[in-house]
């Protein structure tokens, strides 16, 4: 399963369909993650499609290659 997941990241990372820091592990350990906390939910289903639709999106790249959602490399401004 590991090797299929690392040879699945490295696809998507050349074909720029995540994030280029992106690794095997990282992903393993977020869906671990979402697994755990939905374990003993009412809506566990539910829940964790949720999580996860979340979680696909910050998998993408973001413009210009920038490590944040802010999209400059560091934390968006709070009010």
């Amino acid at each position: 399963m590991h090797d299929t997941g690392r040879a699945l990241v490295e696809r998507a990372r050349t074909a720029g369909a995540v994030r280029p820091e992106l690794t095997a592990a990282d992903v393993h350990r977020m869906v671990h993650g979402i697994a755990l906390i939905t374990e003993n939910l009412p809506d566990r289903a539910a829940a964790a499609d949720r999580m996860l639709t979340v979680l696909l999106a910050g998998l993408r790249p973001t413009p210009n290659g920038a490590t944040s959602p802010a999209g400059c490399g560091e934390s968006p401004q709070r009010p």
